[in-house]
């Protein structure tokens, strides 16, 4: 029987990882997380402005549209004038006596969207808005993202990288 056990014991394999192995590997995902860090935290900022742009873009092709299709004006207006833009908006149709809210947009934290203060758009029910703007959506952790919504008179915007000109 004792020449048995030896024989099984001595075909028994053990695997996996020893504990020196792991730490290895824990301090080389350490040292690659901290070199992707900041350039992770640029692309999350440069994301958002992007998304900010898009939205407020959205937004106005929204207005326009429902401008037209109510045959009414349609306003875009901030949230809170103090607070400008970034503060969110609200989309607004008067229908009869009252005003109905079509949309309203968030705010978006650590953005800041200029002009500065805020004046209401006013689309017409020929989709054209009173008057031409332009908005500069910016990041204030990060300099480099930057970019330019356009409302020309026609009502369609458009979107740009980089500051407003």
């Amino acid at each position: 029987m004792a020449t048995r056990r030896s024989a099984l014991r001595g075909s028994v394999r053990q695997s996996g990882f020893t504990l020196v192995e792991l730490m290895v590997v824990v301090a080389l995902i350490g040292v690659l997380s901290m070199i992707a860090s900041p350039s992770f935290s640029t692309f999350i900022a440069s994301q958002r402005v992007r998304s900010a742009s898009y939205e407020l873009s959205n937004t106005m092709v929204f207005s326009r549209s429902e401008a037209i299709k109510r045959n009414a004006d349609v306003t875009v207006s901030p949230v809170d004038a103090t607070s400008g833009w970034r503060a969110g908006w609200n989309v607004t149709a008067v229908q009869g006596a009252d005003t109905v809210t079509l949309a309203t947009q968030a705010a978006f934290a650590s953005l800041d969207i200029s002009p500065t203060p805020a004046v209401a758009l006013v689309f017409s029910r020929t989709g054209r808005p009173s008057t031409s703007q332009s908005f500069e959506v910016s990041s204030s952790s990060v300099l480099s993202a930057t970019r330019c919504v356009t409302l020309p008179l026609s009502g369609v915007p458009r979107v740009k990288n980089g500051a407003c000109s």
